[in-house]
């Protein structure tokens, strides 16, 4: 029984950081996106731009996880 909670702790903690870190990588792609759109000089196409960015890695989570539960129907 020991072992077994030895390992749900370090499955938890892995997957933990697995989370953090996929947050930082899309916050990262987020950021190099907006900033390309910043380049744009004419301020309409600029503001085009950073409406289609993607949405909050929350957002992105939730909508994922959703799609997923659906395909597994």
């Amino acid at each position: 029984m020991r072992l077994k909670s030895g390992m749900l702790l370090i499955v938890v903690f892995l997957m933990s950081i697995s989370a953090c870190s996929n947050k930082s990588i899309y916050q990262g792609i987020q950021a190099n996106r907006q900033a390309e759109c910043n380049k744009e000089p004419n301020e309409n196409a600029r503001a085009e731009c950073l409406g289609q960015t993607s949405p909050s890695f929350e957002t992105y989570e939730r909508d994922r996880k959703t799609l997923i539960k659906r395909n597994e129907r």
